[in-house]
């Protein structure tokens, strides 16, 4: 990473660790150490980077008072659309950096292998300023994914706010460890009574509806939801998808997966057809 790079303005997409090379190796298998600083020193060579993906590395060193990677995102690359980084960096967020990142669409924290942070796999609790981000007007969220495992109040907002997010069009939600919930029963709110009371005067006096009138879920622009590590209780998978249709009205694609860490250890191939006499 310290090396110069004589035509870095030409460069749009950085990777660090290709995740389609390592989605096999083990969870016990550490990619490449690197300092945030000489991370810096990169993107500082290559201002028109719009995709910038750091999964899969192994920070050396990560002092969040100094280092302050979020923070200088809007300096070092003015241009990005896509930002992709490992667990740990939930763990030291700068409020407010995506703010002045105005072409940003897409967020992912993770990948099926890496759905930890290696030096701490405890579950992670996430920045209230994340939903904040989440809910911004500003920002069409194209692709919002978190691999990793939340705790349960963050996993609670995340996929059962209290407040819409109107702009989130695709998400992936790890659900390990809270699966015990019910989303049938508990943790998500019904339409406030005014926007109920709206929506039946509006009936009432036999006016025509257009899309924006009335309540729309806390997820009106979402399109395709997935869940990851429904381990504890299959029929949470079902339930989610049975309260989805109600908070997301544009909803059309619903998917189930699994992480390395919860994935079959052994599949039986196929069985080979027998040819035709």
């Amino acid at each position: 990473c310290s090396s110069d790079l004589t035509r870095g303005q030409h460069l749009r997409r950085v990777t660090v660790v290709d995740s389609r090379c390592v989605s096999q190796l083990p969870q016990s298998f550490k990619g490449p150490r690197i300092g945030i600083p000489s991370i810096q020193r990169l993107l500082s060579q290559t201002p028109n980077v719009s995709h910038l993906d750091l999964r899969g590395i192994d920070i050396q060193e990560f002092v969040p008072i100094v280092d302050k990677f979020f923070a200088s995102l809007h300096i070092l690359t003015p241009c990005l659309r896509s930002l992709k980084v490992g667990a740990y960096f939930l763990r030291n967020w700068s409020p407010l950096w995506w703010a002045r990142l105005p072409y940003l669409s897409e967020f992912v924290v993770g990948s099926r292998r890496e759905d930890a942070d290696w030096d701490d796999a405890s579950p992670i609790a996430l920045h209230e300023d994340v939903f904040g981000m989440l809910r911004s007007p500003a920002h069409v969220w194209a692709v919002v994914k978190v691999w990793t495992a939340l705790s349960q109040p963050s996993f609670s907002a995340l996929i059962f706010p209290s407040s819409p997010f109107p702009r989130v069009v695709c998400l992936t939600v790890n659900a390990l460890g809270n699966c015990s919930l019910k989303p049938l029963e508990e943790g998500i709110q019904d339409a406030p009574k005014d926007e109920k009371k709206k929506a039946e005067k509006t009936t009432k006096k036999g006016s025509q509806q257009d899309d924006s009138a009335g309540y729309r879920g806390n997820f009106p622009s979402l399109v395709s939801l997935t869940v990851a590590d429904v381990v504890e209780r299959t029929d949470f998978s079902v339930e989610l998808m049975a309260k989805m249709t109600q908070q997301a009205p544009y909803l059309k694609h619903f998917n189930v997966t699994n992480t390395l860490r919860s994935a079959p250890t052994h599949i039986e191939p196929p069985a080979a057809k027998g040819r035709r006499a």
